[in-house]
């Protein structure tokens, strides 16, 4: 069976109202940029796809409070989608690295920290290393893997740990007492219940 060609996203070339041209990508109807003015003012150009155009000046009495807004989207942005507090916990300490190394622009792996929580965990007690030992290492091996073919990833990373008998095992038990404190139901009585109904 042949592999299918990956379908190429439609680009929309919009005339806006002001004279300048917009690119709108795939089903994308609004862009925006912000822009810093050589007096330090800040301001905000959003396109619409129906070639209108509004430009937000931001005051200076707001600066602080839109800086401190974007921040927070930031560090929140970084652990949407993960479903455990600890992959979540993960994944912010990794963005607030990020940002206080001046790089706002990281790109975030998708699902790169489902698990991680469980993976640090078992790695600091099969090797008695602290949580920022572990997390340290794991870095290093990220980006000493950054340029390799094909790129090492986090997810890809943490599931090579999770194949080692010593770190499975451990995963396992924390996954099971994690678990237990979920309240998980009894399967087994659950099973005869619904096939006695």
């Amino acid at each position: 069976m042949a592999a299918e060609k990956k379908q190429e996203t439609e680009v929309k070339s919009v005339k806006m109202a002001d004279g300048r041209t917009q690119d709108f990508s795939g089903k994308r109807n609004v862009t925006s940029e912000s822009f810093v003015n050589p007096d330090g003012t800040i301001y905000l150009v959003t396109d619409f796809s129906n070639g209108q155009t509004i430009t937000t000046n931001l005051p200076a009495n707001l600066k602080d409070k839109a800086a401190g807004h974007g921040l927070k989207q930031k560090v929140h942005d970084s652990f949407a989608g993960e479903k455990s507090v600890g992959d979540m916990y993960e994944a912010a300490n990794e963005m607030k690295k990020q940002i206080e190394e001046g790089n706002w622009n990281a790109k975030r792996e998708a699902g790169g920290f489902s698990g991680a929580s469980l993976v640090i965990k078992a790695l600091c007690e099969v090797t008695g290393k602290t949580m920022d030992q572990v997390r340290e290492f794991l870095q290093k091996k990220l980006d000493a893997g950054k340029n390799s073919t094909p790129p090492l990833t986090r997810s890809g990373l943490y599931a090579s740990f999770r194949k080692n008998e010593k770190v499975r095992a451990v995963i396992q038990r924390l996954e099971a007492e994690r678990d237990d404190k979920e309240g998980t139901a009894d399967a087994d009585a659950a099973l005869s219940e619904l096939a006695s109904a």
